[in-house]
């Protein structure tokens, strides 16, 4: 009895500090002050839309087709060897 007794208070005393230390870090950080609001950034953006609707088909339209890529030179045709013809 004595030893579990012993044990059970020398577990106590090392978790003191440990309890300790959590109690005074559970404070919350204060919260970043909120950023500033533009009231027009909805409008802003409908107007953008609105436009890009009428701009990006025209520019599809008007933008002209890249170039094609040259063609490789043709290879030369292999011949038969003459190696092993009688000539005659």
């Amino acid at each position: 009895m004595r030893k579990s007794a012993l044990c059970l208070a020398l577990i106590i005393a090392a978790s003191a500090p440990t309890v300790a230390l959590a109690k005074s870090k559970a404070k919350p950080a204060p919260a970043p002050a909120p950023a500033a609001v533009d009231p027009n950034e909805n409008g802003r953006k409908l107007v953008l839309n609105g436009l890009s609707q009428i701009f990006v088909p025209i520019q599809s339209v008007v933008t002209p087709k890249p170039a094609e890529p040259a063609a490789a030179p043709a290879k030369p045709k292999k011949t038969a060897s003459k190696k092993g013809k009688k000539v005659g």
